[in-house]
């Protein structure tokens, strides 16, 4: 028999504030109390309630607006599904995660380097500042990380493509949480972001668009080296 393994603490967390979602406690439309204030009501850290919202996100329970907070979604939840990111840590399905990025990410970095705005350029100048003053500290590189991703999406400006990425970005953001230390040093990672920057702000689309390709291209390296290891251990 394969043995179970022990949730961690951000699991326990959403698992708790799933509960009182479907209990009521928590109703569509509610806002939902800060990290803060919901890491002090249960005695956690706030990164393991980031995780916890990350989580419950990507299952599609909760809604995180920036600047505002985090809403209880109003879905059906006799039909509420596990979606693929709360199994994903498998390294077959993250490696197919990056495949799809890559198809849509690559020609995203492109297109923001032909039609991006000051705003744009300025929406990933503080995510990088984020990136690189919290090289040490993972939850907010993390959630860094992820906003220049979805800057870079917005700076393409074709609505179609923005809907097909934040349509994966729950799960980008869940993976991105649990696969941080095997994705490479944070000086590296910050550099790949950096060149994808600067191919897009010297509207340099193919610069831009190989810079985008390399940096998947190198966490895809690293995960597959990742579950060669795994698969090894395991036999």
């Amino acid at each position: 028999m394969e043995k179970l393994k022990p949730k961690k603490v951000y699991e326990q967390v959403a698992q708790h504030i799933q509960s009182l979602i479907e209990q009521g406690v928590y109703k569509p439309g509610d806002k939902l109390p800060t990290l803060v204030e919901m890491a002090e009501l249960l005695n956690v850290g706030r990164a393991t309630v980031r995780e916890a919202f990350s989580a419950l996100q990507a299952k599609g329970l909760i809604e995180i607006r920036h600047g505002e907070g985090s809403f209880v979604r109003s879905i059906d939840l006799e039909q509420l599904q596990e979606p693929m990111s709360i199994a994903l840590m498998r390294g077959d399905d993250l490696l197919e995660l990056l495949e799809v990025r890559k198809i849509l990410e690559v020609g995203a970095a492109e297109l923001a380097a032909r039609n991006r705005t000051e705003a744009d350029l300025e929406d990933m100048r503080q995510a990088l500042d984020v990136m690189g003053a919290h090289q040490e500290s993972e939850p907010e590189s993390v959630e860094a990380d992820f906003q220049f991703h979805m800057a870079v999406a917005k700076a393409s400006g074709n609505s179609m493509l923005i809907s097909l990425i934040q349509t994966i970005a729950p799960t980008m953001q869940s993976t991105m949480n649990r696969s941080r230390s095997i994705s490479g040093p944070p000086r590296d990672l910050l550099y790949d972001h950096i060149q994808v920057y600067r191919g897009i702000e010297a509207k340099q689309p193919e610069a831009a668009r190989q810079a985008m390709y390399n940096h998947i291209d190198r966490v895809m390296q690293r995960v597959k080296s990742h579950v060669v290891q795994a698969k090894e251990g395991e036999s």
